[in-house]
């Protein structure tokens, strides 16, 4: 278990009126990483995959493999948008191969900012989701997973922001009881994002997070991803 060094934590310093020095320290965070890959490394890639997504949808609603009308399933077409996850994992689906190289590549880009030593790369699964107008999913989490992530293959800015919620956010607000005056000792519900055409994000598997409806005539497209890294 690694020991929580000052280096990394959040430290604000105080500055009291008279009699006083200090600082607050805002422990344990979690990290979500958010960046971008440039318009021209993705913009023929989209053009190429835009009809083998769709292709591969109407496919998987012929076979059946999407789900119209179990509730209790994660994903309902009806609520949730078109998703290839019922369906073949597309690292084994070879007209894939391309975008899931370049999410490979954007994974790997980070992986070398922030590792600080040797790692492996492991691809666990990956997925699209078709967001229609007025679909989204609800809030949810990626069990059996080390790291999960969102590659956003086309969006606007009517397309719906992603929400991190904090796993113990009722808790908190329990003890606080919403009275809570001393602003950094708040707790802070939920965090919200307001995604990009050409954004990842990566955050652990078990951070919960949900998305809002899609309020735009034009379909939200993103690749959903889990890998691992050693």
């Amino acid at each position: 278990t690694d020991i929580c060094n000052s280096k990394i934590m959040h430290n604000v310093k105080l500055n009291f009126e008279s009699g006083y020095t200090g600082k607050y320290t805002q422990l344990y965070p979690t990290t979500i990483a958010n960046f971008s890959a440039d318009a021209n490394s993705y913009k023929s890639l989209h053009q190429r995959m835009r009809p083998i997504i769709y292709n591969h949808r109407d496919r998987l609603v012929d076979a059946g493999k999407l789900n119209f009308d179990d509730s209790d399933m994660k994903f309902n077409a009806n609520e949730h948008g078109f998703t290839s996850y019922y369906g073949p994992c597309l690292t084994r689906v070879q007209q894939f191969q391309p975008m899931i190289s370049f999410i490979r590549q954007g994974i790997l880009a980070l992986a070398r900012e922030i590792c600080d030593h040797d790692f492996s790369l492991k691809m666990d699964n990956v997925w699209f989701t078709i967001y229609p107008k007025g679909h989204s999913i609800p809030r949810h989490s990626h069990p059996a997973s080390q790291f999960s992530g969102v590659y956003y293959f086309d969006v606007n800015e009517d397309s719906g922001p992603i929400y991190f919620d904090d796993p113990v956010g009722p808790f908190r607000l329990w003890y606080d009881a919403g009275k809570n005056p001393a602003k950094p000792f708040r707790p802070k519900e939920t965090y919200k994002v307001d995604p990009e055409t050409g954004m990842f994000l990566i955050f652990p598997s078990w951070l919960p997070h949900r998305t809002t409806c899609n309020k735009s005539d034009s379909d939200r497209i993103i690749f959903s991803y889990n890998f691992s890294l050693g």
